[in-house]
């Protein structure tokens, strides 16, 4: 009941803020997990299931949440409770109760979910050794056992296979040696949103000493470019019709639903654009009639005279503004003021 109690005060808070949670409920954190986890496995489900019941309140700002309750640290790993018929029923209870996704400790794990959507992967070892603790195996996938772990390139290979994107964060770990250039094609191979700012202190601080060419800190490039980095690339009209060429440089693709949408005078137009199919480093065309539909103002107006035209993307569950990464862009980007709309190649 006390943890309950601190659980919904925390969310309360989190939504007061408007801030978005990633969550991790577990046993342990001092590395004993086998010590601190219930001895009986129907009191963890009985556990899941309260605070699947409350987190269900919240879905709203709740991401996602790592792991299942279990585990050193709640990381999966070193747990009575990790044999296959567990993972599954435990996974199962969560998912009666709530929509929040789950995230696993190791692709491996994944894999004995099949395709069961709302599942990601939290790697708390990044950049530790070669296999992130555990997190990747040594075997190619063709000597390997279907739920035995890879080899970083093949499980990076099953990431991108999956029908559903993986949503992925996790924590950066001091061990390995890792290039600037070997650092950022790893977070971009595993489409990483999210990392932890204040862990592990000894490489983040490697990261802020590090400089690209450009002299910017590979600590400040990382942050920039975490999970999706949406910039217009060109803008076009040919009669009413207007269309915007769209660029992710980010590492990941977007996981929530957004409205992509022009506005000008009281009129906004939205785009026919899911922008979740725009993955890292892909490009999209997007096209809209100007005198299509809108969202509000009584009726579509003209472009005409010194009309102002910016361009706007808004995550649909919340209305909240989603910046594009052009360069002096703010809640929205300006793409006309004058006589004429940008042309492509303006």
């Amino acid at each position: 009941d006390k943890a309950l109690s601190f659980g919904a005060a925390v969310f309360a808070v989190m939504k007061e803020h408007q801030k978005d949670v990633i969550l991790r409920v577990c046993y342990d954190t001092e590395g004993k997990g086998m010590e601190r986890e219930p001895a009986s496995f129907s009191l963890v489900l009985t556990h899941i299931r309260q605070m699947a019941q409350l987190a269900s309140e919240y879905e709203d700002v709740i991401l996602t949440a790592q792991g299942l309750f279990v585990g050193s640290w709640g990381e999966m790993h070193t747990s009575h409770f990790l044999e296959e018929k567990q993972i599954c029923c435990m996974v199962e209870r969560w998912q009666e109760q709530t929509l929040i996704p789950l995230s696993f400790r190791k692709p491996c794990q994944m894999r004995l979910m099949g395709e069961k959507e709302r599942i990601g992967l939290y790697d708390d070892a990044l950049f530790s050794t070669e296999s992130h603790m555990g997190t990747f195996g040594e075997k190619r996938k063709d000597a390997a056992e279907w739920k035995e772990p890879w080899c970083p390139e093949d499980e990076f290979s099953y990431l991108h296979s999956r029908r559903e994107p993986v949503f992925c964060g996790g924590e950066a770990v001091s061990g390995g040696e890792y290039s600037t250039k070997e650092t950022i094609a790893l977070l971009k191979n595993m489409q990483v949103t999210y990392l932890n700012c204040v862990y592990d202190d000894r490489r983040l601080k490697e990261w802020k000493e590090k400089k690209l060419s450009s002299g910017e800190s590979l600590y400040s490039y990382i942050g920039r470019h975490l999970g999706y980095r949406i910039a217009v690339k060109k803008v076009s009209r040919k009669r009413d019709v207007l269309s915007l060429t769209l660029e992710n440089t980010g590492f990941a693709p977007m996981y929530e639903a957004a409205d992509l949408f022009v506005e000008y005078g009281d009129s906004r137009i939205l785009f026919p654009a899911d922008l979740r199919r725009l993955g890292s480093g892909e490009t999209m065309t997007v096209s809209a009639t100007l005198h299509g539909k809108e969202t509000k103002g009584t009726s579509p107006e003209p472009i005409h005279g010194k009309s102002e035209v910016r361009a706007g993307m808004a995550r649909k569950k919340d209305g909240a503004a989603i910046r594009f990464a052009n360069q002096g862009a703010g809640t929205t980007l300006l793409i006309r003021k004058g006589e004429k709309l940008a042309r492509e190649g303006d």
